[in-house]
């Protein structure tokens, strides 16, 4: 490790400079040891993880973590916030902070350090949410990776490095405050979402992501004045920590605006009537939640012989798996799922290589995307989601792509904010 903290002295004479001022209370602490290797390292490690892992587990089946280890794990993570929460306040209050503007303070007083080294376990605790990835790509929920995530998750750690390596303390504790804060909210969340019984009764996420506009907004607010009204505290290290707020508030307003703006709005535009089978009957989409339901009735279609085995009933609690009624010339079987009204495709007919309308040939013939509420696909030889983009973009549902075997895709599936199989 000690190889790139050799390289860059060598070649960056200022860093040699910088690292001779760096605070002396935190240099041989655990992730910090006055060198970048360690945290290049671990950054390096997510950002290769975060590439290769779907790739390996595309063609896998997506790993059965237990919910109970999922709520431990974001129990703990509720349970960390919260201690960190508390000591900071608690040494703020005895150092006697200053909430607009506080100089660093480099003394061993115990009020100040136990500011300090709540800081460093709230940068530590940066790289044990690495592990919130690691789920994600295990248990193949590829469309959870956004730019933003992996940013924000990698980006943390660097920046936290810097701070406590230079500035650990100050102006500094007002950050890692709030976002203590909010992460008791968002774990509590995550932790009882991976309870079956409780995820249908979560609704608040939305709220989440906007405490977290206004918690950036804040931070942003409280870094700028320190810079207009020359706060003590370092200048380089009030805009390090503004100018991180800037990007953050532009990626979470984005994905607020994608996620809960335009997807709503899109959603309450008119639907037209569906084509169900060969004949013309109709089906309006209704406004019914998702659920599990009852009993699992399916049509038989066997494209070779033509004939199929309708289901014994079309009550409102049976899941009715039918084959679509166009489309079917692709010379595998398309069909789609109605469940209580909800379009849910769950297509065969996709081939591999082709991108765009070119790859969903169902398309023109049968339902259009902003008719769907889910999309299921299976296909043995379709390892990658790359012509989904197009469709995707084009839906109204929160879009989610899982690729799977589809005796498991009809058999294994839950209804919830996303598909689980």
């Amino acid at each position: 490790m000690t190889i790139i903290n050799e390289w860059f002295k060598e070649r960056f004479p200022k860093y040699r400079y910088a690292l001779k001022h760096a605070d002396p209370r935190t240099q041989n602490w655990f992730l910090l040891w006055n060198d970048p290797s360690g945290v290049i390292f671990l950054t390096l490690c997510y950002l290769l993880f975060v590439y290769f892992g779907p790739r390996v587990m595309r063609k896998r089946e997506p790993l059965r973590v237990p919910s109970s280890m999922l709520f431990v794990y974001n129990l703990g993570l509720v349970a960390v916030s919260l201690y960190m929460l508390e000591e900071i306040l608690v040494g703020v209050y005895q150092s006697g902070y200053s909430l607009v503007c506080q100089k660093l303070n480099v003394s061993r007083k115990p009020s100040e350090m136990k500011v300090t080294n709540a800081l460093w376990l709230y940068y530590v605790s940066k790289a044990a949410e690495y592990m919130d990835t690691v789920f994600m790509i295990i248990r193949k929920r590829f469309t959870q990776i956004t730019f933003l995530h992996c940013f924000h998750h990698s980006s943390m750690l660097i920046i936290w490095w810097i701070v406590m390596t230079w500035i650990p303390g100050g102006q500094a504790w007002f950050g890692p405050t709030l976002n203590c804060l909010i992460h008791v909210m968002m774990y509590t969340y995550y932790g009882l979402s991976a309870i079956p019984s409780l995820r249908d009764k979560l609704w608040w996420k939305k709220y989440i992501t906007l405490f977290q506009l206004i918690q950036f907004g804040i931070i942003l607010i409280h870094s700028m004045q320190g810079i207009v009204f020359g706060c003590e505290y370092p200048l380089w290290g009030q805009w390090l920590l503004g100018g991180y707020m800037i990007m953050m508030l532009i990626l979470f307003i984005n994905f607020y605006f994608q996620e809960y703006i335009t997807r709503s709005n899109e959603r309450k535009r008119p639907k037209s009537h569906l084509k169900i089978d060969n004949d013309e009957k109709t089906t309006s989409r209704q406004k019914d939640s998702y659920s599990v339901p009852k009993t699992l009735s399916l049509t038989y279609f066997n494209m070779a012989s033509n004939k199929r085995k309708e289901p014994a009933t079309d009550d409102s609690d049976v899941l009715i798996i039918r084959p679509l009624g166009a489309g079917q010339e692709v010379g595998r079987s398309c069909i789609y799922v109605e469940f209580k009204g909800k379009k849910i495709l769950l297509d065969f007919g996709i081939h591999p290589g082709l991108s765009g309308r070119a790859a969903l040939p169902f398309i023109d013939n049968t339902i259009e995307p902003e008719e769907l509420d889910l999309l299921l696909i299976s296909h043995f030889h379709l390892d990658h989601c790359g012509a989904l983009p197009w469709f995707l973009n084009k839906t109204n549902f929160k879009g989610r792509c899982f690729m799977t075997h589809a005796t498991k895709a009809i058999y294994k599936w839950l209804l919830s904010d996303c598909i689980r199989v």
